[in-house]
Protein backbone atom coordinates (compact mmCIF):
# COMPACT_ATOMS: atom_id res chain seq x y z
CA UNK A 1 0.00 0.00 0.00
CA UNK A 2 1.60 3.29 -1.00
CA UNK A 3 1.69 6.05 1.63
CA UNK A 4 -0.68 9.00 1.72
CA UNK A 5 1.68 11.07 -0.40
CA UNK A 6 1.34 8.75 -3.39
CA UNK A 7 -2.42 8.47 -3.10
CA UNK A 8 -3.52 12.03 -2.45
CA UNK A 9 -0.71 14.30 -3.62
CA UNK A 10 0.66 12.55 -6.69
CA UNK A 11 -2.43 10.93 -8.12
CA UNK A 12 -4.81 13.51 -6.67
CA UNK A 13 -7.30 10.74 -5.88
CA UNK A 14 -7.27 7.73 -3.54
CA UNK A 15 -5.49 4.81 -5.18
CA UNK A 16 -8.01 2.23 -3.95
CA UNK A 17 -10.59 1.87 -6.72
CA UNK A 18 -12.74 -0.46 -4.60
CA UNK A 19 -13.91 2.04 -2.00
CA UNK A 20 -17.56 2.96 -2.68
CA UNK A 21 -17.05 6.38 -1.12
CA UNK A 22 -13.80 7.10 -2.97
CA UNK A 23 -13.37 9.81 -5.55
CA UNK A 24 -12.42 7.35 -8.28
CA UNK A 25 -15.41 5.12 -7.61
CA UNK A 26 -17.83 8.03 -7.86
CA UNK A 27 -16.18 9.46 -10.96
CA UNK A 28 -15.21 6.24 -12.70
CA UNK A 29 -17.48 7.03 -15.66
CA UNK A 30 -16.46 10.66 -15.85
CA UNK A 31 -14.87 11.30 -19.24
CA UNK A 32 -13.38 14.56 -18.03
CA UNK A 33 -11.60 12.84 -15.14
CA UNK A 34 -10.20 10.15 -17.41
CA UNK A 35 -9.01 12.79 -19.88
CA UNK A 36 -7.32 14.85 -17.18
CA UNK A 37 -5.63 11.79 -15.70
CA UNK A 38 -4.31 10.85 -19.15
CA UNK A 39 -2.96 14.36 -19.73
CA UNK A 40 -1.43 14.27 -16.26
CA UNK A 41 0.21 10.95 -17.06
CA UNK A 42 1.56 12.28 -20.37
CA UNK A 43 3.21 15.10 -18.44
CA UNK A 44 4.84 12.59 -16.10
CA UNK A 45 6.06 10.59 -19.08
CA UNK A 46 7.61 13.72 -20.58
CA UNK A 47 9.49 14.31 -17.32
CA UNK A 48 10.93 10.80 -17.56
CA UNK A 49 11.95 11.44 -21.17
CA UNK A 50 13.46 14.79 -20.15
CA UNK A 51 15.75 13.19 -17.57
CA UNK A 52 16.68 10.35 -19.91
CA UNK A 53 17.71 13.00 -22.44
CA UNK A 54 19.66 15.02 -19.87
CA UNK A 55 21.44 11.94 -18.55
CA UNK A 56 22.40 10.88 -22.05
CA UNK A 57 23.82 14.34 -22.65
CA UNK A 58 26.25 13.82 -19.77
CA UNK A 59 27.91 10.93 -21.60
CA UNK A 60 27.81 11.91 -25.26
CA UNK A 61 28.07 15.06 -27.32
CA UNK A 62 26.25 13.54 -30.26
CA UNK A 63 22.58 14.46 -30.41
CA UNK A 64 21.87 11.40 -32.53
CA UNK A 65 23.27 9.10 -29.84
CA UNK A 66 21.19 10.80 -27.15
CA UNK A 67 18.06 10.46 -29.28
CA UNK A 68 18.82 6.79 -29.96
CA UNK A 69 19.32 6.11 -26.24
CA UNK A 70 16.03 7.80 -25.29
CA UNK A 71 14.02 6.09 -28.03
CA UNK A 72 15.57 2.71 -27.22
CA UNK A 73 14.85 3.17 -23.51
CA UNK A 74 11.22 4.18 -23.99
CA UNK A 75 10.05 2.20 -27.01
CA UNK A 76 12.47 -0.72 -26.98
CA UNK A 77 11.84 -1.84 -23.40
CA UNK A 78 9.04 -2.68 -21.00
CA UNK A 79 9.36 0.83 -19.55
CA UNK A 80 6.76 1.90 -22.11
CA UNK A 81 4.18 -0.27 -20.36
CA UNK A 82 4.58 1.74 -17.16
CA UNK A 83 4.61 5.14 -18.85
CA UNK A 84 1.20 4.80 -20.49
CA UNK A 85 -1.01 4.20 -17.43
CA UNK A 86 -1.49 5.66 -13.96
CA UNK A 87 0.93 3.69 -11.81
CA UNK A 88 3.43 4.29 -9.06
CA UNK A 89 6.30 3.09 -11.26
CA UNK A 90 6.31 6.25 -13.36
CA UNK A 91 7.05 8.33 -10.26
CA UNK A 92 9.80 5.96 -9.16
CA UNK A 93 11.49 6.19 -12.56
CA UNK A 94 11.17 10.00 -12.63
CA UNK A 95 12.49 10.51 -9.09
CA UNK A 96 15.36 8.04 -9.46
CA UNK A 97 16.49 9.51 -12.79
CA UNK A 98 16.28 12.99 -11.27
CA UNK A 99 18.36 11.90 -8.28
CA UNK A 100 21.10 10.37 -10.44
CA UNK A 101 21.22 13.33 -12.84
CA UNK A 102 21.49 16.04 -10.19
CA UNK A 103 23.94 14.10 -8.06
CA UNK A 104 26.24 13.57 -11.03
CA UNK A 105 26.10 17.31 -11.73
CA UNK A 106 27.01 17.95 -8.11
CA UNK A 107 29.87 15.48 -8.33
CA UNK A 108 31.20 17.08 -11.51
CA UNK A 109 31.06 20.59 -10.08
CA UNK A 110 34.20 20.15 -7.97
CA UNK A 111 36.92 22.76 -7.90
CA UNK A 112 39.21 22.77 -10.95
CA UNK A 113 42.12 21.52 -8.81
CA UNK A 114 40.09 18.56 -7.59
CA UNK A 115 40.10 19.92 -4.06
CA UNK A 116 36.46 19.30 -3.27
CA UNK A 117 33.10 20.78 -4.21
CA UNK A 118 32.86 24.25 -5.62
CA UNK A 119 31.54 27.20 -3.69
CA UNK A 120 28.91 28.32 -6.19
CA UNK A 121 25.33 27.96 -5.01
CA UNK A 122 24.38 26.07 -8.20
CA UNK A 123 26.78 23.29 -7.21
CA UNK A 124 25.08 22.76 -3.85
CA UNK A 125 21.61 23.22 -5.30
CA UNK A 126 22.17 20.05 -7.30
CA UNK A 127 22.95 18.19 -4.08
CA UNK A 128 19.77 19.58 -2.53
CA UNK A 129 17.64 18.51 -5.49
CA UNK A 130 19.23 15.04 -5.43
CA UNK A 131 18.44 14.75 -1.72
CA UNK A 132 14.85 15.90 -2.29
CA UNK A 133 14.39 13.26 -5.00
CA UNK A 134 15.73 10.63 -2.58
CA UNK A 135 13.29 11.82 0.05
CA UNK A 136 10.38 11.67 -2.39
CA UNK A 137 11.37 8.11 -3.28
CA UNK A 138 11.41 7.15 0.40
CA UNK A 139 7.96 8.68 0.88
CA UNK A 140 6.68 6.61 -2.04
CA UNK A 141 8.18 3.39 -0.70
CA UNK A 142 10.23 3.09 2.50
CA UNK A 143 12.63 0.64 0.83
CA UNK A 144 14.27 3.61 -0.92
CA UNK A 145 16.04 4.53 2.30
CA UNK A 146 18.68 2.21 0.80
CA UNK A 147 19.73 5.19 -1.33
CA UNK A 148 20.51 7.55 1.55
CA UNK A 149 23.68 5.88 2.93
CA UNK A 150 25.18 5.82 -0.56
CA UNK A 151 24.11 9.43 -1.14
CA UNK A 152 25.96 10.51 1.98
CA UNK A 153 29.04 8.41 1.20
CA UNK A 154 29.41 9.62 -2.39
CA UNK A 155 28.61 13.21 -1.41
CA UNK A 156 31.53 13.03 1.01
CA UNK A 157 33.69 11.48 -1.71
CA UNK A 158 33.33 14.69 -3.72
CA UNK A 159 35.78 16.12 -1.21
CA UNK A 160 38.21 13.38 -2.18
CA UNK A 161 37.82 13.27 -5.95
CA UNK A 162 41.46 12.77 -6.75
CA UNK A 163 42.49 9.15 -6.43
CA UNK A 164 45.57 10.12 -4.41
CA UNK A 165 43.73 12.44 -2.06
CA UNK A 166 44.68 11.79 1.56
CA UNK A 167 41.94 11.13 4.17
CA UNK A 168 43.08 14.12 6.23
CA UNK A 169 42.69 16.38 3.22
CA UNK A 170 39.21 15.02 2.57
CA UNK A 171 38.18 15.57 6.21
CA UNK A 172 39.56 19.10 6.08
CA UNK A 173 37.61 19.80 2.88
CA UNK A 174 34.39 18.49 4.40
CA UNK A 175 35.03 20.62 7.49
CA UNK A 176 35.50 23.69 5.30
CA UNK A 177 32.09 23.03 3.69
CA UNK A 178 30.20 21.78 6.73
CA UNK A 179 27.61 24.56 6.43
CA UNK A 180 26.74 23.46 2.90
CA UNK A 181 26.60 19.78 3.83
CA UNK A 182 24.36 20.66 6.77
CA UNK A 183 21.92 22.83 4.80
CA UNK A 184 21.81 20.87 1.53
CA UNK A 185 22.19 17.28 2.70
CA UNK A 186 21.73 16.64 6.41
CA UNK A 187 18.76 18.91 7.15
CA UNK A 188 16.70 17.77 4.11
CA UNK A 189 17.40 14.13 5.03
CA UNK A 190 16.17 14.68 8.58
CA UNK A 191 13.11 16.57 7.32
CA UNK A 192 12.09 13.67 5.07
CA UNK A 193 12.69 11.21 7.92
CA UNK A 194 10.23 13.16 10.07
CA UNK A 195 7.72 13.31 7.22
CA UNK A 196 7.98 9.56 6.67
CA UNK A 197 7.45 8.93 10.38
CA UNK A 198 4.38 11.20 10.35
CA UNK A 199 2.92 9.38 7.32
CA UNK A 200 3.52 6.00 8.97
CA UNK A 201 1.79 7.16 12.14
CA UNK A 202 -1.15 8.43 10.11
CA UNK A 203 -1.48 5.27 8.04
CA UNK A 204 -0.25 2.46 10.30
CA UNK A 205 -0.27 3.94 13.81
CA UNK A 206 3.48 3.73 14.34
CA UNK A 207 6.45 5.71 12.99
CA UNK A 208 8.37 2.47 12.43
CA UNK A 209 5.60 0.53 10.67
CA UNK A 210 5.73 0.90 6.89
CA UNK A 211 3.25 -1.80 5.91
CA UNK A 212 5.79 -4.49 5.02
CA UNK A 213 5.15 -6.53 8.17
CA UNK A 214 1.43 -7.02 7.54
CA UNK A 215 0.36 -10.60 8.18
CA UNK A 216 -1.51 -12.96 5.87
CA UNK A 217 -4.74 -13.81 7.70
CA UNK A 218 -4.88 -17.35 6.30
CA UNK A 219 -1.27 -18.50 6.74
CA UNK A 220 -0.41 -16.28 9.73
CA UNK A 221 2.84 -15.32 8.01
CA UNK A 222 4.07 -11.93 6.77
CA UNK A 223 2.88 -10.99 3.29
CA UNK A 224 6.46 -10.09 2.39
CA UNK A 225 9.26 -12.34 3.60
CA UNK A 226 13.01 -11.87 3.15
CA UNK A 227 15.46 -14.74 3.03
CA UNK A 228 18.60 -15.83 1.19
CA UNK A 229 16.70 -18.97 0.21
CA UNK A 230 14.90 -16.97 -2.49
CA UNK A 231 18.15 -15.94 -4.16
CA UNK A 232 18.74 -18.97 -6.35
CA UNK A 233 15.28 -18.79 -7.90
CA UNK A 234 15.23 -15.01 -8.23
CA UNK A 235 18.74 -14.80 -9.72
CA UNK A 236 17.80 -17.28 -12.42
CA UNK A 237 14.47 -15.53 -12.95
CA UNK A 238 15.91 -12.02 -13.23
CA UNK A 239 18.53 -13.20 -15.71
CA UNK A 240 16.84 -15.84 -17.84
CA UNK A 241 13.12 -16.24 -17.13
CA UNK A 242 10.98 -15.33 -20.15
CA UNK A 243 8.64 -13.23 -18.03
CA UNK A 244 11.08 -11.64 -15.57
CA UNK A 245 14.46 -11.38 -17.33
CA UNK A 246 15.99 -7.90 -17.11
CA UNK A 247 17.83 -8.51 -20.39
CA UNK A 248 14.77 -9.61 -22.35
CA UNK A 249 12.64 -6.75 -21.05
CA UNK A 250 15.39 -4.13 -21.18
CA UNK A 251 17.65 -4.95 -24.19
CA UNK A 252 19.80 -1.78 -23.88
CA UNK A 253 21.15 -3.27 -20.66
CA UNK A 254 22.41 -6.35 -22.51
CA UNK A 255 24.06 -4.31 -25.28
CA UNK A 256 25.37 -1.88 -22.67
CA UNK A 257 27.51 -4.65 -21.20
CA UNK A 258 29.66 -4.42 -24.34
CA UNK A 259 30.63 -0.87 -23.45
CA UNK A 260 30.63 -1.25 -19.67
CA UNK A 261 34.42 -1.53 -19.30
CA UNK A 262 35.08 1.55 -21.44
CA UNK A 263 32.31 3.44 -19.61
CA UNK A 264 33.86 2.53 -16.25
CA UNK A 265 37.31 3.72 -17.30
CA UNK A 266 35.96 7.12 -18.37
CA UNK A 267 33.55 7.62 -15.45
CA UNK A 268 34.94 5.53 -12.62
CA UNK A 269 33.20 7.02 -9.57
CA UNK A 270 29.89 7.50 -11.36
CA UNK A 271 30.08 3.91 -12.53
CA UNK A 272 30.68 2.76 -8.96
CA UNK A 273 27.63 4.70 -7.79
CA UNK A 274 25.40 3.27 -10.51
CA UNK A 275 26.51 -0.32 -9.98
CA UNK A 276 26.35 -0.15 -6.18
CA UNK A 277 22.80 1.19 -6.29
CA UNK A 278 21.76 -1.41 -8.84
CA UNK A 279 23.26 -4.29 -6.86
CA UNK A 280 21.75 -2.98 -3.62
CA UNK A 281 18.24 -3.01 -5.04
CA UNK A 282 18.82 -6.18 -7.04
CA UNK A 283 19.83 -8.10 -3.91
CA UNK A 284 17.04 -6.52 -1.86
CA UNK A 285 14.30 -7.61 -4.25
CA UNK A 286 15.96 -10.92 -5.10
CA UNK A 287 15.89 -11.91 -1.44
CA UNK A 288 12.15 -11.20 -1.07
CA UNK A 289 9.29 -13.62 -1.48
CA UNK A 290 7.60 -11.32 -4.02
CA UNK A 291 10.62 -10.73 -6.27
CA UNK A 292 8.48 -11.38 -9.34
CA UNK A 293 6.34 -8.30 -8.70
CA UNK A 294 3.27 -10.55 -8.64
CA UNK A 295 1.08 -10.40 -11.79
CA UNK A 296 2.83 -7.75 -13.84
CA UNK A 297 4.73 -7.22 -17.06
CA UNK A 298 8.46 -7.76 -16.68
CA UNK A 299 10.65 -7.24 -13.61
CA UNK A 300 8.45 -4.41 -12.31
CA UNK A 301 10.36 -3.81 -9.10
CA UNK A 302 13.57 -3.02 -11.01
CA UNK A 303 12.07 -0.78 -13.68
CA UNK A 304 13.31 2.42 -12.01
CA UNK A 305 16.98 1.41 -11.93
CA UNK A 306 17.32 -0.29 -15.33
CA UNK A 307 17.51 2.96 -17.37
CA UNK A 308 20.42 4.09 -15.20
CA UNK A 309 22.36 0.83 -15.25
CA UNK A 310 21.89 0.87 -19.05
CA UNK A 311 23.85 4.12 -19.48
CA UNK A 312 26.89 2.18 -20.83
CA UNK A 313 24.66 1.49 -23.85
CA UNK A 314 25.63 5.02 -24.89
CA UNK A 315 29.29 3.99 -24.87
CA UNK A 316 28.46 0.89 -26.89
CA UNK A 317 26.73 3.07 -29.48
CA UNK A 318 29.71 5.43 -29.61
CA UNK A 319 32.11 2.53 -30.13
CA UNK A 320 29.91 1.06 -32.87
CA UNK A 321 29.71 4.39 -34.68
CA UNK A 322 33.47 4.88 -34.39
CA UNK A 323 34.13 1.43 -35.85
CA UNK A 324 31.68 2.02 -38.69
CA UNK A 325 33.34 5.32 -39.49
CA UNK A 326 36.79 3.71 -39.39
CA UNK A 327 35.74 0.78 -41.56
CA UNK A 328 33.41 2.43 -44.05
CA UNK A 329 34.47 6.06 -43.78
CA UNK A 330 31.02 7.23 -42.63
Amino acid sequence: TPPVLAEDLLFGVPADFSKPDGYVYRAIYSDSLIFLLNVYNLGLGLLVVFYLWKLAGLYTRKTSVSVFFVISSVYGTFLWNYLRAQSLEIFQVWFFLGFIYHFILFYRSQNPDGGGPGTKRACWNHLLVATVYCGMLALLKPLYVIVFPWLWIFAAMVACRKAKCRPKQAVATIRDHWHEYLYFLICPTLAFALLAAAFNIHQFGSPFEAGYSQMNAASKTPNVRFSYTFLSESFWGYLFHLRHSIFLHYPPLLFGLLGAVSFHRKHRIESYLIWILFLSFFLFFASSSIWTGEWCYGPRYLVFVLPVISLPFIETTEILLANLKKTWGW
